[in-house]
C-alpha cells in the first residue's frame, strides 16, 4: 500500500521535488543523480524547518558594524538564521570598500544596474546579511566520444551584504496581533454600557490554565511562512546564488557617494533594525531582570532594616553645610557653626549624606526632587504617629563617570530646604528628635529611566543590595527609628558614621 492508493487523505506533496521526499533503500536499487539530490534536499529542507518553525531567525551571535579607515565599513563574523531557516555563518570579517562590494535591493529585489544605473546617491539604508552558495572546483567531464564538459564539483556556502532604502525596510512583527481596533475607543456613537445588565466574570477554574487558549491559537498562525512543504530558490547573481528577500538585518546606516566608486558611511545604528535570536541562557537572565539597572547601594545602608535604634546624633551628621565650589560636603558641627554659601541672605539647600547609588547609568533628565522622599513619623498623644515630610529642593548629581553615556549619571544626593534644617535638624533645635521618631525613606524607581530607556528595579526585597525583583519599576522602601538613647551606632563609631562615603561608583 503506497499514499497515492485509495484511503484516507494525506497531508504531503508526493512530487518529485518535494521536501517530503526521502530514499527507501533496498538490494539491488540503482542511484541516479535524482536520488542524490533527493537525499541532500530531505535533510537540509527539514533542518531548516527546525529552524524557522523551533528556533526562529535573527542574529545569533556576532555580526558586528563598526567604520574603519576613513568611514569605510567592516563587518564582524557572525552566525544567523534567515527566515526561511537558512544558517547564514561569516567565518571572517568583511571590509567594505566600494560600491560593487555589496548587493544594492529595492523592494526585495535586485536592483537593475543595467546601464550603469545605480541607487541614490546618499541616505540611511538597511545592511543585511543573507545566506550564499558560489559553485567551486571545476572538473572536466570526460563522456566518451562527445565533447568534455565542466561541471562544479562543490558548493560552498558563504553569506554576502546587501543595501537596501531603509523606506523599502516592513517592519517586524514584535508581539502577536490581538484585532483590536483602537478607533472602537473613541467612537462618537460609542453608548454607555447598562452596568444593571452587567454578569457576574467568568472565573477560571482551578485546573484551567486560562491562558492556553491563546496559546494554541498563537501556534496556529504564529509561523511566517505557512508553506512549510515549499523549497525557496535561490536567485542566481554575479556567480552567487542567494535570496534576496530573505536577509538578516544588521544595521540602519547613512550611506554617502564618495564618487568613482566610493563607499563612505556616516552613522550607525545596530539596534534598530537588527533582529535577534538569543540562546535559552541569554533568555533566563532576561526572564530574571538581569539588564535591568538597580539600587546598588544608599547612604544609609547600615541602617535600611536595622531592628536597633539609630542614635539622634548620628542622623543628624547625615545632614551636612551645602557645597560652594566644590561637591565634597562638610559635616555640620555640634556647636551649631554653619557656613552659608554664595552669599550671607542666599541660604542655599543643605546637602545630605543620604546618597543613592545605582548598579548602571541613568538618565539625569529623569532625576528630580520627586524620585525621593524622606518622612519622620512622630509619637503623638494618641501614639497614632504625625508624618512630616522633609522637604527636598533639589539633587545633588554625580557627573557622569568615563565611558558612560552622556547625560547619565551612577550617584544621586537629597539637597534639602535650608529653613527646615535651621528649625528641625540642627543641633539644639526643637523639633521633636528628642523622642522617639520612626524615618522612612522611599525612592521612586517607577521614574528613574535607566540608559536603555527601562526603569530602575528598586523594589526592596528583604532589605538586601542590590535591590530588585527582575521587573522595572517599584518603590525601594526604607525604614529605621532614630532614638536621643539609641544603642547604634555605638558612641566611638559615631565619626566613622558622619565619614561615609559622598558617592558610589
Amino acid at each position: 500500500m503506497t499514499c497515492e492508493d485509495h484511503g484516507p487523505k494525506t497531508a504531503s506533496d508526493h512530487g518529485s521535488c518535494s521536501p517530503a521526499l526521502r530514499n527507501r533503500y533496498f538490494r539491488g536499487k540503482l542511484l541516479t543523480v535524482a536520488d542524490y539530490k533527493a537525499e541532500q534536499r530531505y535533510f537540509i529542507e527539514r533542518r531548516r524547518m527546525v529552524n524557522r518553525a523551533v528556533l526562529g531567525w535573527g542574529v545569533i551571535s556576532g555580526f558586528s558594524v563598526k567604520t574603519v579607515d576613513e568611514r569605510k565599513v567592516e563587518i564582524g563574523p557572525g552566525v544567523a538564521f534567515d527566515k526561511r531557516g537558512r544558517e547564514a555563518v561569516a567565518c571572517e570579517k568583511v571590509r567594505l570598500n566600494e560600491r560593487d562590494d555589496v548587493v544594492w535591493l529595492k523592494s526585495g529585489k535586485v536592483y537593475d544596474d543595467e546601464g550603469g544605473k545605480r541607487p541614490a546617491s546618499s541616505g540611511n539604508y538597511i545592511l543585511s546579511a543573507h545566506y550564499a552558495e558560489c559553485r567551486v572546483d571545476c572538473v572536466r567531464m570526460d563522456e566518451g566520444c562527445g565533447e568534455p564538459s565542466v561541471e562544479w564539483n562543490h558548493i560552498r556556502e558563504t553569506v554576502v551584504y546587501s543595501l537596501q532604502p531603509r523606506d523599502d525596510h516592513s517592519a517586524h512583527r514584535r508581539c502577536h496581533t490581538s484585532g483590536f481596533s483602537p478607533t472602537v475607543c473613541n467612537d462618537p456613537d460609542a453608548k454607555q454600557w447598562n452596568l444593571d445588565n452587567e454578569k457576574k466574570a467568568i472565573v477560571a477554574g482551578p485546573t484551567d490554565r486560562g491562558p492556553h487558549a491563546t496559546l494554541a491559537r498563537w501556534s496556529a498562525d504564529w509561523l511566517e511562512n505557512s508553506d512549510l512543504c515549499t523549497v525557496h530558490e535561490l536567485c542566481t547573481w554575479k556567480g552567487l546564488s542567494f535570496d534576496p528577500s530573505a536577509g538578516v538585518p544588521l544595521a540602519v546606516v547613512a550611506f554617502s557617494d564618495g564618487g568613482c566608486g566610493g563607499f563612505f558611511i556616516s552613522e550607525i545604528d545596530e539596534v534598530a533594525p537588527r533582529r535577534l535570536m538569543r540562546p535559552n541562557d541569554a533568555l533566563y537572565d532576561l526572564i530574571r531582570g538581569c539588564d535591568l539597572t538597580r539600587i546598588q547601594d544608599v547612604g544609609w545602608g547600615d541602617w535600611h532594616g536595622l531592628q536597633e535604634h539609630v542614635r539622634r546624633g548620628a542622623f543628624r551628621r547625615k545632614f551636612v553645610t551645602p557645597p560652594s565650589t566644590n561637591s565634597k560636603p562638610s559635616i555640620i558641627d555640634d556647636d551649631d557653626s554653619y557656613q552659608r554659601g554664595a552669599g550671607e541672605d542666599s541660604n542655599p539647600p543643605v546637602d545630605t549624606l543620604f546618597w543613592v547609588c545605582f548598579s548602571a547609568p541613568v538618565q539625569i533628565a529623569s532625576l528630580t526632587p520627586d524620585v525621593m522622599s524622606i518622612a519622620i513619623i512622630r509619637p503623638d498623644d494618641d501614639d497614632r504617629g504625625v508624618v512630616r515630610r522633609i522637604p527636598i529642593e533639589r539633587l545633588w548629581i554625580q557627573e557622569p563617570l568615563k565611558g558612560d553615556p552622556e547625560g547619565t549619571t551612577r550617584s544621586f544626593r537629597p539637597m534639602v530646604s535650608w529653613k527646615y534644617w535651621d528649625g528641625e535638624i540642627k543641633p539644639r533645635a526643637s523639633s521633636g528628635l528628642e523622642r522617639v521618631n520612626r524615618v522612612e525613606i522611599h525612592i521612586h524607581c517607577d521614574s528613574i529611566i535607566d540608559w536603555a530607556g527601562q526603569a530602575v528595579d528598586g523594589n526592596a526585597i528583604g532589605q538586601r543590595f542590590p535591590s530588585g525583583n527582575g521587573t522595572p519599576g517599584g518603590d525601594f522602601a526604607s525604614r529605621f527609628t532614630v532614638d536621643p538613647n539609641g544603642t547604634y551606632p555605638p558612641p566611638h563609631a559615631d565619626g566613622a558614621a558622619a565619614a561615609a562615603p559622598v558617592t558610589a561608583a
